[in-house]
């Protein structure tokens, strides 16, 4: 397994460098001619007696370069006689001007010759100086210009320029991208200089689909993440350092396991499917449904918005019905030197809260308490008669050492994290590498989890009017995974974990006259080869042709593939790999998932102003094809368990499945946005999306929306005011759906199976030729708020409201059918809901700068057309306990009502005499009821409650899985070279039940396991508690109740960091280093809940619509330290 991992990591280097020696080969091509002509230009001049002016002009057409001069300066001289052949720009504009005594000179500032008079040496002046930012950070590129002349210089790598003025007094005038403009008088021969950031966000631009546009123009609901969050956090997954940070974004972050993966849903459920993940684009390129956020290298991005109205998101159709998140990933600067930057993270991990559970004298007492309690329910007036009794009793049942498996199977998880790139660029290029490890180990033995990120750029422009660019990104990710903590929870603590000799101890017990073994934890983690791996990649390569000004066409190919590889091996020694013990040699089950997927875009923007008019027109048409496929084979008895282990060494055959599926999407989009007068914002858009996954009476489908604003800031009564810095009212409408049904879900498909030894088909699944589009159409009504100078309170409230019909849904169909399940068009569900946020920049000086963000949504769900209720069967997973009903929300908890503990005889008298035709709830307690049960309600009101199967005359809403509201913050504070930030997110009124917690009180007669110390909280006589029931053998008292459920709100620190960025004055001595920080950070800070179970945050990965219902945590939460240095060369 080590080979082929290593050979994955060899394949995915060639094909990067493969692909990167293409184009960069692509780009030389173009490069090296274009290099010359502007570094060392040769020029012929033949002129004869002609003026100074028109020679100039011969040179001008033999070079790409601009002159400037004043006319007046050169007309004197019109005898100008030269023969010069394959000369440098220099040498013939010295026989020109300087071998001539002409009086003028000449510089070369980029590709621009200054040609003036000289200047006498009391007139002259040089000026020199450098441009720093507030942090004494060098800004290169800056333009320094001399006030009302084109004269002028930019700064070089170092921040530092140098510019001769005619005289002292004159005015320089700075300005730099996102700093605010500078303009200083000369007073000497020294100007250094310190650029403030440009604090209007709303100059700033935010990534829209297949486009961009300006924060203050947007009509749609589009959020951006403060991408400095990104930058101070040391968390390897972006899913977790974004979470909180965007409203109306909904993310949770599941068990503490390496390289867990992370739920997101934005603004509410709105399928039934399962799919309700939003769209990820990454630099324009959509990412197939499988694609997870978390296989990005967050060092690599530059910015992340999230389209969140039906308006801005129905640019992507039929992809979009849950919303997009647009990722855009770093690149070069065109002409700035190779910055090589490097940043190390070490961090350490640690169990949020500590598991503890019975030790062997707590372990053996409650068994035994246990087994009184059953037998007395059962009828035994004598202990010895019960069987269980008797076993329990036999000298030599219980062990005599106390064994911690807790300690003994976690084991010190270090995390590493390294990243480095080189991004830079010339004039007519830009490129970026950027290579990142992360190395983290699980607290579980045996738990790990290592993925690479390879990110490679070029950007080129060929000509004037044509560019092209490549991309690669590729991931390789191997996670470990043995046991998880519910195994060493549950092992007993009276059975050693070795044998005197070192050899691993194997329990042997009897049971009804058979032997049987307890499985050893230990040789389950460390001896079984449970391995997954993935292999990510994604090629995109384009063209845009900008023929003349406005215009831009765009052609665009990307690639995506990603293939998955399973291996669990459990050698002979172990309980599974052994059969049992009965003599099996190991088994290994194999399994792969391969995804392809091509798209190819053509894309049209023209865009113009006209005096107040301003406008863009956007059309696209994309071809998008899928390939998916799915294989898994298990085999058993292999020679030996080190070596000979490869799938085809097995002998005995024991399991295989498998599909291989297509799908074709036709897409075409345009959409037109208009202003005027930068007050009134209007925006079109229309999408057409054809599918091959359903029938051609209804393969196509449309999406349009309309969007306007109206900015009131340019309004004369608001602009001047010195309150109100900037107010836009929004409103809008769209729609989206949602086409992610099986690729052949319209069609009646056939599986293989085998008949009389010979092979045969049976039915698969029902086709529905009427399955149709899911569409959801959303209504928005927002307000962008902006207070004081620069925007220093601003942020965005928001209403709207989405209706989704035609809900896809495969649905189990009657047993008596002959076939398990068909996909159909199920019930409507509306979303409603609120979103706000708020930014303040409390503090803003030169050297203390404070701010803070505030985010909170609120959703209200409801499910509409239905006919009647849809209800899972107690105990199943298909929704988690939860019901599908009319008029109410889904994830709603279904069950019955409590009401306590049953205390004494007299009560249970008192309810087994409501009907004396019908036991009072035995099927959920145990045969007879006893003090200690759980008191159920009878809400029918019929003397009992009703246990029969699709009943639900006695079961009510228990509760809501989803919160009332939801949001995050942030906060960073600032002090010279010192950046302290926090971030935090927070969950309001949903309701969780935590599986493990009722089975902590029983034991399983036959192979009794360890319990949770919250068993010693247990309903005894002399402790007559209504929190826990009474401890007994095979018991039910776990079932779906209001007992169970449990609040889970919760309000989560995420991530605390403290930043030293190193004085730029101490990084110049070295001569090369740029930037230097030092920082030090804790992700997962600390959870403020009153919930008992190990994680409120906790979801079911299979199931989309409640599955944060039960919490099903088998690897609970972590917290990391962290440190570690980042460093920038140039």
């Amino acid at each position: 397994m080590k080979k082929n991992y290593l050979r994955q990591i060899s394949c995915l280097g060639r094909m990067a460098l493969k692909w990167w020696l293409c184009l960069l080969l692509g780009g030389m091509l173009n490069l090296p001619a274009t290099a010359q002509q502007k570094t060392a230009p040769r020029v012929n001049l033949k002129v004869e007696k002609t003026s100074l002016i028109r020679a100039i002009e011969a040179l001008r057409s033999q070079t790409r370069y601009n002159f400037l001069f004043n006319s007046k300066d050169l007309q004197p001289y019109t005898d100008i006689s030269v023969h010069l052949q394959s000369v440098t720009l220099q040498q013939a504009l010295d026989s020109l001007l300087t071998g001539r005594k002409t009086g003028l000179e000449y510089t070369i500032e980029g590709e621009t010759v200054v040609i003036r008079k000289k200047q006498t040496q009391e007139q002259q002046c040089t000026v020199n100086g450098r441009v720093t930012d507030n942090r004494g950070q060098a800004l290169p590129g800056v333009t320094v210009l001399v006030k009302g002349t084109t004269m002028g210089t930019v700064t070089d790598v170092d921040g530092n320029y140098k510019i001769s003025l005619p005289k002292i007094g004159l005015t320089l005038r700075f300005s730099f991208l996102g700093m605010g403009t500078q303009e200083i008088v000369v007073t000497g021969p020294e100007c250094n200089v310190i650029l403030e950031e440009e604090q209007n966000s709303l100059e700033e631009a935010v990534v829209v689909g297949y486009g961009v546009v300006k924060k203050k123009d947007l009509t749609g609901s589009v959020s951006s993440v403060d991408t400095r969050l990104i930058e101070e956090s040391a968390a390897a997954d972006i899913g977790t350092i974004i979470q909180g940070q965007v409203s109306g974004l909904h993310i949770l972050t599941g068990s503490g396991a390496p390289g867990e993966e992370v739920q997101i849903q934005i603004r509410g459920c709105a399928s039934l499917s399962g799919n309700t993940s939003p769209l990820i684009v990454v630099d324009e390129v959509p990412m197939p449904s499988d694609f997870s956020i978390n296989q990005l290298n967050p060092s690599d991005i530059k910015s992340i918005d999230v389209l969140k109205g039906g308006s801005s998101s129905a640019i992507y159709g039929s992809r979009a019905s849950a919303g997009v998140i647009l990722i855009t990933m770093k690149k070069g600067s065109r002409n700035e030197k190779p910055l090589i930057s490097y940043d190390y993270t070490f961090g350490t991990r640690q169990l949020v809260s500590d598991i503890n559970v019975l030790n062997t004298e707590e372990f053996k007492l409650l068994l035994l308490e246990a087994t009184r309690n059953s037998a007395q329910e059962q009828g035994y007036t004598n202990l010895s008669d019960y069987r269980y009794y008797k076993d329990y009793t036999t000298p030599g049942y219980f062990g005599e050492v106390n064994t911690p498996w807790m300690k003994l199977l976690m084991q010190p998880a270090r995390v590493h994290k390294h990243n480095i790139s080189v991004r830079g660029g010339g004039h007519s290029s830009n490129y970026s590498v950027s290579y990142g490890l992360i190395d983290e180990e699980g607290m579980l033995v045996n738990t790990s989890n290592r993925r690479h990120n390879l990110n490679l750029n070029l950007d080129t422009d060929l000509n004037k009017w044509l560019k092209m660019g490549v991309t690669f990104r590729g991931d390789l990710s191997k996670r470990g995974q043995t046991e998880n903590f519910n195994v060493a929870a549950e092992a007993r603590p009276d059975l050693p974990c070795y044998n005197e000799d070192g050899s691993y101890y194997v329990h042997k017990y009897m049971y009804q006259g058979e032997e049987r073994f307890e499985s050893n934890p230990m040789i389950e983690a460390k001896e079984r080869d449970n391995v997954n791996q993935d292999l990510g990649a994604n090629i995109t390569s384009y063209l845009v042709s900008r023929p003349f000004g406005g215009l831009s066409l765009r052609l665009q190919y990307s690639y995506n593939y990603k293939q998955s590889k399973g291996r669990d091996f459990y050698p002979s020694m172990t309980l599974y790999g052994s059969g049992g013990y009965k003599g099996q040699k190991g088994q290994l089950t194999n399994t792969e998932r391969l995804s392809e997927n091509q798209e190819l875009m053509g894309q049209i923007m023209y865009g113009k102003r006209i005096k107040k008019h301003n406008f863009d027109i956007t059309m696209v048409g994309t071809l998008t094809d899928s390939k998916n496929s799915y294989a898994s084979m298990t085999f058993a008895d292999f020679p030996d368990d080190k070596t000979q282990t490869s799938i085809w060494q097995g002998v005995t055959y024991k399991d295989q499945m498998g599909y291989d599926k297509g799908a074709l999407l036709l897409s075409y989009v345009a959409r037109a946005n208009y202003s005027f007068n930068d007050r009134y914002l209007l925006t079109v858009s229309w999408r057409a999306d054809g599918s091959s996954r359903f029938s051609p009476d209804n393969r196509w489908s449309y999406f349009p929306s309309l969007a306007v604003a109206y900015n009131l800031t340019e309004e004369k009564f608001l602009r001047h005011n010195k309150v109100i810095n900037f107010l836009k009212l929004r409103a809008s409408v769209g729609k989206v759906g949602m086409g992610y049904v099986d690729e052949y879900g319209w069609r009646t498909l056939y599986d293989a199976t085998e008949y009389l030894d010979q092979p045969a088909i049976v039915p698969g699944s029902m086709g529905n030729n009427n399955l149709k589009w899911e569409g959801t159409v959303s209504y928005e009504l927002g307000l962008d708020y902006g207070f004081f100078k620069n925007n220093r309170i601003s942020g965005t409230l928001e209403f709207y409201k989405k209706k989704t019909k035609d809900l896809l849904y495969r649905y189990t169909l009657s047993p008596g059918i002959g076939l398990p399940s068909a996909n159909v068009n199920f019930a409507a569900i509306e979303n409603r809901g609120i979103d706000f946020d708020i930014n303040a920049k409390i503090i803003n000086t030169r050297n203390l700068s404070w701010s803070f963000s505030f985010n909170i949504s609120k959703n209200l769900n409801k499910v509409t057309g239905l006919d009647s209720k849809y209800v899972s069967s107690p105990g199943s997973s298909a929704l988690n306990n939860t019901v599908i009903e009319e008029g109410k929300s889904v994830g709603l908890f279904y069950g019955y009502k409590s009401d306590g503990i049953f205390q004494n005889w007299e009560e249970i008298e008192a309810c087994e005499a409501l009907n004396p035709d019908m036991p009072y709830q035995q099927k959920f307690s145990s045969d007879v009821l006893s003090p200690g049960d759980i008191k159920l309600l009878d809400l029918s009101n019929d003397g009992y409650v009703n246990f029969t199967a699709n009943n639900y005359e006695d079961k009510t809403v228990l509760g809501s899985s989803l919160p009332d509201f939801s949001g995050g913050f942030s906060t960073r504070l600032t002090y010279k070279g010192f950046t302290f930030s926090m971030s935090g997110t927070f969950s309001y009124g949903n309701m969780k039940s935590w599986d493990a917690e009722g089975r902590q009180f029983q034991f399983n007669a036959a192979r009794p396991k360890n319990l949770l110390d919250i068993a010693l909280k247990r309903w005894t006589p002399e402790n007559p508690t209504n929190d826990y029931p009474k401890i007994r053998l095979n018991g039910t008292n776990y079932g779906m109740t209001d007992f169970w459920l449990h609040d889970a709100s919760y309000l989560k620190i995420n991530n605390i960091s403290l930043t030293y960025q190193l004085p730029a004055n101490w990084l110049r001595r070295t001569g090369f280093i740029d930037r230097a920080e030092l920082f030090g950070s804790i992700t997962n800070v600390y959870t403020f809940t009153s919930y008992p179970g190990p994680n409120p945050e906790s979801f079911n990965r299979n199931d989309k619509i409640a599955g944060a219902a039960v919490d099903y945590t088998a690897y609970p939460q972590t917290r990391t330290y962290n440190i570690g240095i980042k460093l920038s060369v140039k």
